[in-house]
């Protein structure tokens, strides 16, 4: 038996073979999203939401993914509420996929004064279409420092084509072709502790032959 420590659960005992799951939001399909369960305050009233998978994304325009506040998983295209509610992401869908989801959940790092530094992440997703690109994925506003660089391979890519993560090919700040591979369904990171003195357009550039078959997501933390 396991046992993890929350201040807002307590202890909360789990089978050996789970999994901690965070409230992410994930493409599920070309226009649906899966949604990690994660335990939550509610202005003082604690809850769990257990996760769901094939939630439906309306094409063609911005999807509002939220908790309102009675706990109650909502999607919508109108924007965020004026009550209480939970924030989890904005999904970008067009011509039938999902081209981008940005999370609004809250991330945190270690502090130097022993608290916790909220911080930010942008997401966003590639395939073989994508090709030649570039894949613009967000912007880090200046200021800020990148803390790591995440690759992630869904769907191995063919072909032997690579990508290269920065502002332009030339200067792969975050993550270079030799930092990771496409053939493979894995997970890539780099730690870059890279302070921007001006906004940072993160893009994803293809440097060899066009693929016809992978998807891969790039997740940029800063603080």
């Amino acid at each position: 038996m396991i046992f993890v420590s929350s201040e807002l659960t307590g202890e909360v005992p789990l089978a050996p073979s789970a999994v901690i799951y965070d409230g992410s939001v994930i493409a599920d399909g070309d226009l649906s999203v899966v949604i990690r369960g994660f335990y939550y305050d509610m202005a003082g009233v604690n809850g769990y939401y257990p996760g769901a998978s094939l939630l439906p994304i309306t094409d063609a325009a911005t999807n509002y993914v939220y908790l309102n506040s009675a706990g109650t998983l909502v999607i919508n295209t109108t924007g965020w509420p004026l009550a209480t509610h939970i924030r989890l992401a904005r999904v970008f869908a067009q011509g039938g996929t999902i081209v981008r989801i940005s999370l609004e959940r809250a991330f945190f790092t270690a502090g130097s004064a022993g608290g916790a530094t909220a911080c930010g992440v942008i997401q966003g997703f590639f395939t073989a279409a994508s090709f030649p690109g570039p894949v613009t994925i967000g912007v880090v506003p200046a200021g800020s420092t990148i803390e790591k660089t995440i690759l992630e391979v869904q769907l191995p890519f063919n072909n032997g084509i690579q990508v290269s993560i920065g502002e332009t090919i030339a200067m792969a700040r975050l993550m270079a072709v030799s930092d990771n591979r496409l053939d493979v369904v894995e997970s890539f990171r780099v730690e870059n502790g890279y302070l921007c003195p001006v906004p940072m357009t993160i893009r994803v550039y293809f440097v060899g032959i066009a693929p016809t078959v992978g998807v891969g997501r790039v997740l940029v933390y800063y603080s």
